[in-house]
């Protein structure tokens, strides 16, 4: 498993890949191995296999917060933004300190057209990690979304003070 993290780490998701199998050969209720091994998948661009490691980690150990946000990131790239939601809420719900997994909500709740929700989330981010320009930026995006265009405006402002090179936040 070690040496899965150690291969991670460097990039070679394919040896990770091998290292996270033959740990989870030798401990099959090693549900570490399975979210690693999901997490080097999605390196790869494999979703539906990180999919199905987040799912089987999950089912070992339910209470793991990284896992729910793993595999919401994956719901998330797929396109199933409900699922996404369902994911980062569990993450949340287990670990409410969490600011990236408020954020990836307020993602996901942006394109499900849920703005109001959006803010709430990007709000609470923002007052975990008041530097997280992501947070400002999606909550510009809702903002603007709902036609609150002083509100928008200064949220791509501080995400533009925040990281000067974050193009998005200049586009929204």
């Amino acid at each position: 498993y070690k040496r899965g993290l150690a291969n991670y780490d460097l990039r070679d998701y394919q040896g990770a890949i091998a290292d996270f199998s033959q740990a989870m050969q030798l401990n099959p209720k090693n549900s570490d191995a399975y979210q690693a091994r999901g997490l080097a998948r999605a390196a790869l661009g494999d979703k539906q296999k990180a999919m199905a490691d987040y799912t089987q980690a999950i089912e070992l150990d339910p209470k793991n917060p990284k896992t729910y946000y793993s595999r919401g990131r994956a719901r998330f790239l797929l396109g199933d933004y409900t699922g996404a939601v369902e994911d980062y809420t569990q993450s949340i719900t287990l670990d409410p300190k969490n600011a990236d997994a408020y954020t990836n909500r307020c993602s996901a709740q942006l394109n499900l057209g849920a703005s109001q929700e959006a803010i709430a989330d990007c709000t609470q981010s923002i007052a975990l990690n008041p530097n997280k320009d992501g947070a400002y930026n999606n909550r510009c995006i809702a903002y603007f979304n709902l036609k609150d265009y002083q509100n928008a405006l200064k949220d791509c402002s501080q995400a533009i003070r925040l990281n000067p090179n974050n193009d998005t936040a200049f586009s929204n």
